[in-house]
């Protein structure tokens, strides 16, 4: 029904592995695609200081429990690199619109001179990884779209 759910008794149903990552997915997302589903994650490195992301992927006839899934990279999908990600991408949201997929994204840890109060920043990248624009929001009065170049400026609502 969408209200109620079971706690699955294999959690976690996924941790991700290799010498890139500190074993631990969370900030996830699911999106269907052909007859899988895919898990964007977000991960730090082993020391614990840069957020990155990753991708598994379970059958969509499966139970989704922990069998199921399969670690789809042996390193980072995404990683920062841009100066306002600094050491922190998280939070993936995908979506699929004509045959191709779009990757929304947070970044800024808060402990680097802002707070999330401050600002919220989403990129658009397209499936080839190629940067298509981005989102800055500042909470307290307005927010920016760069996209394919152009800049617009709105106001928030309060």
């Amino acid at each position: 029904d969408g209200l109620h759910f079971e706690r699955d008794t294999s959690n976690p149903i996924f941790a991700p592995h290799g010498d890139w990552n500190n074993g631990r997915a969370i900030d996830a997302d699911v999106i269907a695609a052909d007859d899988r589903l895919f898990l964007y994650f977000a991960t730090r490195d082993p020391g614990g200081r840069v957020q990155k992301l990753g991708v598994a992927t379970a059958p969509l006839d499966s139970d989704f429990g922990r069998d199921a899934w399969t670690q789809q990279c042996g390193t980072s999908i995404l990683e920062p690199t841009l100066p306002w990600e600094q050491d922190c991408i998280e939070a993936p949201a995908v979506c699929r619109r004509k045959g191709r997929f779009f990757m929304f994204y947070g970044g800024l840890f808060p402990d680097a001179g802002m707070t999330y109060n401050d600002a919220f920043f989403v990129a658009v990248k397209r499936n080839n990884n190629e940067l298509c624009g981005f989102i800055l929001i500042n909470a307290s009065t307005s927010f920016f779209c760069k996209m394919t170049g152009r800049y617009k400026s709105f106001q928030t609502i309060r």
